[in-house]
């Protein structure tokens, strides 16, 4: 084919596919934006069809892409950006159905897409997005089972005197509408979509806590792991239900902080532990909330121990001194888990076991380079800290029942048999000689010596019969 004829061919090709993409348009006539008003943004759907959750978010601050997502697989509900945590959704799942499902579009406010950034409806997930970007919006996907769109909007910039109502989109649409819908209905908060209780316990059920309280610095150097420890005390401490106090078990005082090396000591008689504060630490046991999660490193155990090629993998290790933790060498082989603020075990009364590594202070987005004073509002809210938790099964911890005494022979009886045969209780002897005395209905002839005996005669009898009437006929036949 020449050049021209290969030219004259893709023109063709282009026009084609011109008129194609332009007649595929929705006329004016087809669609007009004004007859939107009073009709509901997406059609109805159940709640129940819903089995997928996006919302897309963009810090302009930071100029900071979020995403969140929460999907049904099976009868789980998961967050698969948290490596398929498991999620509490049902309830806000239906908080965010609710509040998009038929919304009705109030009024038209634009049909231009240089109005979108006005109006804060800039689609978040745009490929175009740049640093300083202004006005993007929040966007909301609802999915179905096929992964089939039920509902997707971008959320914009309130509406002027107005508190429940904003400005919105369709993604693929340009026209900008207002509706009345709550933002905050569809969290992207972490623990607001799951079960953020910790431990699940009651405080009651602490039966005894130890605390190893220590701090360690942890760094890289070019030689490898670096760790500077400063052991304090190591307290075991055991709660008595029957006067409600705490006991001291085991008090040690550190005479090596950096080694870990311990002493026993006892309280001075003017002295004695601080129950109030005991209780406190109870209590705060029973209130730790779960507020974000991240998988452990691979290669560290269930038991949060660190083999040889854990220890020489740098990422991990990385990983985890980010977070304020530490493999460190043991008598056992295999490096544990040392952590930046110390570990409490908290052990309950029916034998489990926690055993909690606190780890350094997570800090939001923006805050690693310039942390807030003391004394900021944002210090009064409280602290999250990495925290590893491990749980395991204590049997020492479980009361075991004394042994008690078997009781004495009953008198005349020996060991044996015949002891075993004295054993047996007046009821039971008595019980024992109603059957006898009382068979079932139909078994007497079967149980009983005289019955048997009975039998015996009467079958005796039959035989002579028997034999008498033989010994006629063969006679008559001679």
């Amino acid at each position: 084919m020449s050049e021209v004829n290969k030219t004259i061919a893709f023109a063709v090709v282009t026009c084609v596919a011109c008129l194609a993409a332009y007649f595929s348009q929705p006329s004016s006539a087809d669609f007009n934006v004004e007859e939107e008003v009073g009709r509901t943004i997406f059609p109805d759907f159940e709640t129940k069809d819903a089995k997928q959750l996006k919302v897309t978010r963009f810090d302009e601050e930071h100029a900071a892409l979020s995403a969140f997502e929460v999907a049904q697989q099976g009868a789980l509900w998961t967050i698969p950006s948290k490596g398929g945590y498991p999620a509490d959704a049902e309830e806000q799942m239906s908080k965010s159905v609710d509040a998009v499902r038929g919304r009705e579009i109030l009024s038209v406010a634009s049909e231009s897409a240089a109005d979108h950034a006005e109006y804060g409806v800039v689609d978040p997930e745009s490929p175009k997005l740049e640093v300083g970007q202004t006005g993007v919006g929040t966007r909301v996907t609802i999915l179905d089972a096929s992964n089939k769109p039920l509902a997707d909007v971008i959320i914009g910039k309130p509406v002027k005197g107005s508190e429940d109502t904003h400005y919105v989109r369709r993604p693929a649409q340009d026209a900008v509408y207002s509706m009345k819908i709550d933002p905050a209905a569809f969290s992207t908060d972490f623990e607001d979509w799951i079960e953020d209780d910790l431990l699940k316990i009651s405080p009651w059920d602490i039966r005894q806590v130890r605390l190893n309280d220590y701090s360690a610095k942890i760094f890289m150097t070019p030689g490898g792991l670096g760790v500077d420890t400063d052991y304090r005390n190591d307290l075991t401490l055991r709660y008595d239900d029957s006067d409600s106090k705490w006991q001291p078990v085991e008090l040690q005082k550190a005479t090596n902080a950096r080694k870990g090396e311990f002493e026993p000591f006892t309280m001075a008689e003017h002295e004695e532990l601080n129950q109030d504060k005991l209780n406190d630490l109870k209590n705060a046991l029973d209130d730790l909330a779960i507020v974000d999660v991240a998988r452990k490193p691979k290669g560290l155990s269930a038991d949060l121990k660190a083999g040889e090629d854990f220890m020489n993998n740098n990422e991990s290790l990385l990983s985890l001194i980010e977070r304020g933790f530490a493999p460190v060498g043991s008598a056992q082989g295999a490096a544990e888990l040392l952590a930046s603020d110390g570990e409490v075990i908290c052990t309950m009364k029916d034998g489990v076991e926690y055993v909690l590594r606190f780890g350094d202070i997570q800090l939001d987005p923006g805050e690693q380079q310039a942390p807030k004073e003391e004394g900021e509002e944002a210090e009064k809210s409280g602290v999250n800290r990495y925290l590893f938790v491990m749980a395991r099964f204590n049997e020492d911890a479980i009361e075991r029942p004394e042994p008690e005494d078997l009781p004495p022979l009953p008198e005349g009886a020996t060991e044996g048999e015949d002891a075993d045969d004295a054993a047996e209780t007046p009821a039971e002897k008595a019980a024992d000689a109603e059957e006898a005395a009382e068979p079932e209905e139909g078994e007497a002839a079967e149980d009983s010596p005289d019955s048997d005996d009975a039998n015996e005669d009467t079958s005796g009898e039959d035989a002579s019969e028997d034999k008498s009437e033989l010994e006629k006929v063969l006679a008559e036949r001679k």
